[in-house]
């Protein structure tokens, strides 16, 4: 870096960490529009200034009336007192030399012996917010000045970030110096035919499409690249208008759950847009063909009701249990590797093997909290970003069917009302209320004696979860299956002989048989690996007394417990701290049944940029992805899509209904 003699050496310094943290910056290691907090935790607490409102861009600015020793130039007074924007900084620091293999950032801290405030263990440590090893509590103190707390905190940003950055951050040409993940970032991809046998649907239909599909190898172990190594299944349908080719988007339709089929089918939801990207579908680690996870369950979800009584309180507890024990005794070494976290490092390596610098994402429900994260862990590697009914990212974990309640109540009233204008079709009721007390009554019953429907028996943990299956949209075909299933329950309560529909069938058949257990397993293992739940059965006990004079049906079902109460492995990572800018287009609709509408609004105020899509009172989970009729969702979107060019300000669209 040519530095003139005669600028103080204030300026050069101030100039050797700017070139520093945004050379991180450009690596990913480092996002721009983070709080500074992300990184110094509590060590701009003085003078009024605040780590959580400032943000390292604006730190840049306060500071960069210094980058006048970044040029060629022979007269240093003539960009003396010149200020540059990041982004300019940006192209300039590439320009110089970054640092190399043998570049001395451990010896710029004590050891890990010498400090004063012992480190967080490895399987705990939270790669974006952990407090970096340089700044110790008398550093803290020490911010006399705007100016001097100021860049001494840009300095810390730079040494924090190359001392504990995690390696999953790379380019998609990562160096020797990227914590050995770089074997992964470049390997070659074998692309083949998606089939695998002769009952596979899923591969014949990705085939009929034109997709190909591919193993992308990533560590288990992100901390130990050089260990075990697992598989993740991708799929991927190629841009048919090259000419015109936009790039590479990565999809997911929540659950979580496998999403390598999804190219064809959103390919159509994207209208013009479409053919310009190439498609690609992940399963995520533990589900579908990704290092699948099959704890041998005898369900595929363990999503229950806590029932009518204690006693189906104490059967739901022993339901739990008997999950988490399963997956103990069979995964139990996989277990602490699976999480959100992880998945979205697994995507960085598709990227990076994809040879893209930047990939455009598509994820509804539980994706948009991988999108999230995946944006805070690898920030300035995303495109265009649309997210479709979103999770409150503070809020995930295993109690995130816990705020949904109300949201329920009100979309079975909706439904019932729905009913109540086909009385002479399905039988239930004239009026609201008549068909609420018939779906009141056929729980009650199915608590005294479990109701014979075919060959199942469905008692009062299974119930409620039929009817909350079915609330998931309020088009006439999805309430037409839940009016079929209660016009069922209610021939069974009243002793006369049953048989389920074949949606219903389907529906139970995913509820008391295995065969699906490795969809149910994969799921908890994302979940429970994500965030540790409450370990003591009363406090559910507690909570669903709490909330059932309110929501009788689907309070016990919302509050119960689950296996993560007793998983066998606690989250080896915290929660990630999501936020930052990311000029994602966001969808929510205001009658949303599993991502609540307030969880959308929350994290459209997390992602600075973002713009929010409401769709005004439908009662529909993900609406853009389910193909849900609404002109003014869709064109929104899907021209997003086609332009990159975001709404000018948060828009609402009417329903068409």
């Amino acid at each position: 870096m040519p530095a003139n003699p005669r600028v103080r050496v204030g300026s050069i310094t101030k100039t050797f960490t700017a070139v520093t943290l945004l050379q991180l910056a450009a690596r990913g290691r480092v996002s721009l529009d983070a709080p500074v907090a992300r990184y110094l935790p509590g060590l701009i607490d003085a003078g009024g200034h605040d780590g959580r409102t400032i943000t390292v861009r604006s730190l840049l600015r306060h500071t960069s009336g210094l980058p006048d020793h970044m040029d060629s130039s022979q007269s240093s007074d003539e960009f003396r007192f010149r200020h540059f924007e990041p982004e300019e900084l940006v192209r300039r620091a590439l320009r110089l030399p970054g640092p190399g293999a043998g570049w001395p950032t451990a010896a710029a801290c004590p050891s890990p012996s010498t400090r004063t405030r012992p480190p967080r263990p490895p399987s705990t440590t939270n790669w974006t917010s952990s407090r970096p090893a340089c700044a110790t509590t008398a550093e803290r103190r020490n911010a006399m000045t705007t100016s001097r707390s100021l860049a001494t905190t840009a300095a810390g940003l730079a040494a924090a970030a190359a001392v504990a950055a995690p390696p999953a951050v790379a380019s998609a040409a990562p160096g020797p110096s990227d914590g050995g993940l770089a074997r992964y970032y470049s390997q070659h991809l074998i692309w083949k035919a998606c089939t695998l046998g002769p009952d596979d649907e899923v591969g014949r239909s990705l085939d009929e499409a034109g997709a190909r599909c591919a193993d992308v190898t990533v560590p288990l172990d992100y901390a130990r690249p050089d260990g075990r190594t697992i598989k993740i299944a991708i799929s991927r349908l190629a841009a048919s208008d090259k000419e015109h080719r936009i790039g590479t988007m990565v999809l997911n339709g929540g659950g979580p759950g496998p999403a390598i089929d999804m190219p064809p089918y959103t390919r159509e939801l994207m209208g013009k847009a479409g053919p310009r990207y190439d498609l690609v579908g992940l399963d995520p680690r533990s589900l579908g063909r990704s290092a699948t996870i099959d704890c041998g369950w005898p369900t595929a979800t363990w999503i229950r009701s806590a029932g009518e009584t204690r006693r189906s309180f104490e059967r739901s507890v022993g339901f739990a249990r008997d999950l988490a024990a399963r997956c103990a005794r069979t995964n139990g070494t996989v277990l602490p590797y699976i999480s959100t976290r992880n998945i979205a490092r697994d995507i960085d390596v598709v990227r990076g093997a994809l040879r893209e610098r930047k990939i455009s994402y598509n994820g509804a429900s539980y994706g948009t909290y991988l999108g999230a994260v995946y944006a805070t862990l690898f920030p300035g590697r995303l495109d265009r970003t649309v997210l479709d009914s979103s999770v409150d990212p503070r809020g995930w974990g295993p109690s995130l069917l816990a705020n949904t309640d109300d949201a329920n109540d009100r979309a079975l009233a909706d439904w019932a009302a729905w009913a109540a204008k086909r009385n002479g079709e399905y039988g239930l009721g004239d009026t609201r209320g008549k068909v609420l007390a018939k779906v009141r009554g056929i729980v009650e019953a199915s608590a005294r004696k479990p109701l014979e429907v075919g060959r199942y028996r469905v008692d009062d943990s299974l119930v409620p979860v039929v009817i909350f299956d079915d609330l998931g949209t309020d088009e006439d075909s999805a309430r037409a299956v839940l009016a079929d299933s209660v016009r069922v329950f209610g021939e069974a309560a009243a002793g006369r002989p049953a048989n389920p529909t074949k949606d219903l069938d389907e529906e139970l058949g995913f509820l008391l048989n295995g065969d699906e257990s490795l969809y149910g397993s994969g799921q908890s293992a994302i979940i429970c690996g994500d965030a540790a739940a409450r370990r003591d059965p009363e406090s559910y006990w507690r909570a669903v007394q709490r909330h059932r004079g309110t929501s009788p049906v689907f309070g016990p079902l919302t509050q119960g417990v689950n296996p993560c109460a007793f998983w066998p492995t606690a989250p080896r990572e915290p929660l990630t701290e999501v936020g930052g800018r990311l000029p994602a287009l966001m969808v929510a609709a205001t009658g949303d049944t599993r991502t609540i509408y307030p969880e959308s609004r929350a994290l459209h105020g997390l992602l600075p940029g973002s713009r929010l899509i409401t769709l005004r009172g439908a009662d529909v989970h993900a609406p853009y992805q389910r193909g849900y009729k609404n002109d003014c969702v869709t064109g929104q979107v899907n021209d997003y899509l086609l332009t990159g060019r975001l709404p000018a300000r948060d828009l609402t669209c009417a329903p068409e209904q």
